[in-house]
This record gives structure tokens, C-alpha cells and sequence, in this order.
């Protein structure tokens, strides 16, 4: 049988050039916003939270109202 002999340079690829990326490619494009919408939905947002945080606080204490009474029984 005949076996070819592998050197160990021959599997590795040249390392390629590095070709450097122009920086005004590479800066991000900031296009101004106005911060004012977006303030008004988080306003909204978080009041609609606060709203539903008190509603469920109400109904949890309404429900411990008629739990404590029916445990009570009638006196």
C-alpha cells in the first residue's frame, strides 16, 4: 500500500488579509426623536398598571370581608 505523507502546514489555510472597515460605514446613523410620544405611552402604561394594581388590592380586601364573615358564621 501506498501512503502519502500529510505535512501538517498543508491542512491549514493561508490566514487571510484583514481588510479594515471604513469608520464612517461602521458609525451608527441617529436619527433625533421626539422623546414626548414615547413619554406619553409610558405614562400611560404605568397608570394603567397603577389602576389595576388598586382594583386588585380592593377585591383582595373584599375577599378576605367575606371570607372573615362566613368563617364567623352568623352571631
Amino acid at each position: 500500500m501506498d501512503y502519502f505523507k500529510v505535512d501538517a502546514t498543508e491542512l491549514r489555510p493561508e490566514p487571510a488579509e484583514l481588510q479594515l472597515i471604513d469608520l464612517k460605514r461602521t458609525r451608527p446613523i441617529l436619527i433625533p426623536v421626539d422623546p414626548a410620544p414615547i413619554q406619553q405611552k409610558r405614562n400611560r402604561a404605568i397608570r394603567g398598571i397603577e389602576i389595576t394594581a388598586a382594583a386588585s388590592l380592593l377585591l383582595n380586601a373584599v375577599q378576605a370581608v367575606i371570607i372573615y364573615v362566613l368563617q364567623a358564621g352568623p352571631i
